[in-house]
């Protein structure tokens, strides 16, 4: 029985630590694109159900491959994690935060009219700016955002790809800053 029992216990901590690999950035240690995706769809059929307002925003680091261009693409993954770690302490426990591909991150913010997911991300994007100090060498970087308020009924696909197109209006127009979608 006391065998029987160290197995059990060895595999469900086996497979307690697959699932959260099975969910994390391996870089960052944040959610990956597939949690993000899940745990969107779940929150977005509680507002559904219950009617209260959300935000979802897309953040882009700016200038990514000029900085792996010119420093190296280990000074590149220094910086991500970097900016995760300003993104990440700057939400609130309830906001679900991800790597969505590349240099880009993804955030759910339930509760928040789009005013309030404007001023999160304008906070967000000030810690991204003050972890330059954390970069070794010394490399100057800043982040970009698209944020957009969920209409009732819109499928997640359709916010994401309006917060997607208020990022690159973000990254084309206004470097740095927090532009809302339509």
């Amino acid at each position: 029985l006391a065998t029987w029992l160290r197995s059990y216990l060895a595999f469900s901590e086996a497979y307690r630590q697959m699932e959260e690999m099975s969910v994390t950035d391996p870089l960052t240690g944040c959610y990956n694109r597939r949690k993000f995706v899940d745990e969107s769809e779940r929150e977005l059929e509680r507002a559904r159900r219950y009617g209260y307002e959300l935000c979802v925003a897309l953040v882009d680091v700016d200038r990514l491959k000029h900085i792996n261009d010119t420093f190296g693409h280990a000074t590149g993954d220094v910086v991500l994690r970097a900016a995760t770690d300003g993104f990440s302490r700057r939400l609130r426990k309830v906001d679900v935060f991800a790597r969505y591909g590349g240099d880009e991150f993804a955030v759910l913010m339930p509760h928040t009219p789009l005013a309030g997911g404007i001023l999160a991300l304008q906070r967000v994007l000030v810690a991204c700016r003050e972890q330059v100090a954390q970069v070794e060498p010394r490399v100057e970087f800043s982040a970009s955002a698209g944020v957009a308020a969920w209409k009732r009924d819109e499928p997640l696909e359709s916010l994401m790809r309006r917060a997607d197109a208020a990022l690159y209006t973000a990254k084309r127009e206004h470097p740095g800053s927090v532009v809302a979608a339509d």
